[in-house]
């Protein structure tokens, strides 16, 4: 079954590397790419527990389009046992809300469900959802409760620190977790209060992995395999959670495998040219694909020569032939046997702090 599966896949030598659900980014045609290129999960974007029990219509096209897709997604889904690899995370105001939202969902066939504890933006913090549960430990413990009694699959938790540095919680979220028969958790190495600018607190991820026996897995700032390695050793820590160091770069997931430190321009142009078709085949509606596509073309185009000029011309693509086209045409303008970097930002030590002299291997 699903849970004993889990369990064997924090057992491997390996260490799992998965995708973080980003609002608007970590839709169904990227979340293919990123499986292609290694990612362990991936999540359905963010649901609300609000929308979802209101039956908003985009909310549950959202869920149910997972499952509805065209052949040519099909098709590259196999490749990749998308199926097993697929996760979803809710967000929620209470215990009440949060559980039903679950339950709703364990009817499609996700392999695991988090629950988000960890979103500092203010439009979901404000309803006292997201990271805002962190000021209310009362009801971080009935969530968990009550959304255990009705998840049967894996179920983790995503947290911060803590809503602001005079209140961390992160150690007592996780031993409510363990409590509560939790699978694993996310610990994101930051307080709500602190931006993506703030260095990433290891002292705090590691005393959550010494506090408890379930798996914990550091996200913040992991943008390169010397990065993960440092974050793996000062934390103990049993898997990373990736974020924005993917986005116009599938390729960092194999990178943190060790299995590559350079993209070629014949890998990218194929890389992107299937994110193109899976996004025309997965949305029909090309200017809608198009529109949506634009974000990630800017990515793609990141680290390459030339950048600069296409930057702009894909933020203006009207269909995924033109964008098709724009591919097409700055791959032969590019030398056969370029290259760019998979980590696009180097280890810097500063963007972490640890005080503390963590033993390690």
């Amino acid at each position: 079954n699903n849970i004993s599966r889990m369990n064997n896949f924090f057992q491997k030598k390996t260490t799992p590397i998965i995708m973080a659900p980003l609002a608007g980014i970590t839709d169904y045609p990227f979340r293919l790419v990123l499986c292609k290129h290694g990612a362990d999960f991936c999540y359905e974007e963010m649901i609300s527990a609000c929308a979802l029990l209101y039956d908003n219509r985009k909310t549950l096209h959202m869920v149910e389009s997972n499952f509805n897709t065209p052949d040519f997604c099909k098709i590259t889904e196999e490749a990749v046992d998308f199926r097993n690899k697929l996760g979803v995370q809710v967000v929620g105001k209470n215990d009440t809300n949060i559980s039903q939202a679950l339950k709703i969902l364990t009817h499609y066939p996700f392999s695991m469900a988090d629950i988000n504890m960890g979103c500092p933006v203010p439009k979901v913090t404000k309803s006292g959802s997201g990271s805002a549960m962190l000021k209310d430990l009362d009801m971080v413990d009935k969530t968990l409760q009550a959304s255990r009694s009705v998840v049967n699959i894996p179920l983790s938790v995503k947290i911060r620190l803590g809503w602001d540095p005079s209140s961390i919680v992160a150690c007592k979220v996780a031993k409510l977790s363990e409590k509560h028969k939790i699978d694993f958790m996310y610990v994101h190495g930051r307080t709500r209060s602190q931006n993506y600018s703030h260095p990433v607190n290891l002292d705090e991820i590691y005393k959550v992995v010494s506090s408890v026996t379930i798996p914990v897995i550091a996200n913040g700032n992991i943008f390169s395999l010397s990065d993960m390695n440092y974050v793996l050793q000062k934390t103990g820590a049993r898997g990373v959670l990736i974020g924005r160091a993917s986005l116009g770069n599938p390729w960092i997931f194999e990178g943190l495998k060790s299995q590559r430190n350079t993209v070629s321009i014949d890998e990218w142009a194929d890389t992107v040219r299937l994110h193109l078709k899976l996004q025309e085949s997965f949305y029909q509606n090309t200017k809608t694909a198009s529109i949506l596509m634009r974000k990630h073309l800017i990515w793609y185009i990141k680290g390459w020569d030339n950048a600069k000029i296409y930057k702009d011309k894909f933020n203006h693509i009207e269909s995924i032939d033109e964008g098709m086209r724009l591919v097409d045409e700055f791959y032969q303008k590019t030398p056969k046997d370029a290259t760019r970097p998979v980590f696009l930002l180097n280890f810097d030590p500063n963007r972490y702090s640890c005080q503390s002299k963590i033993p390690t291997d």
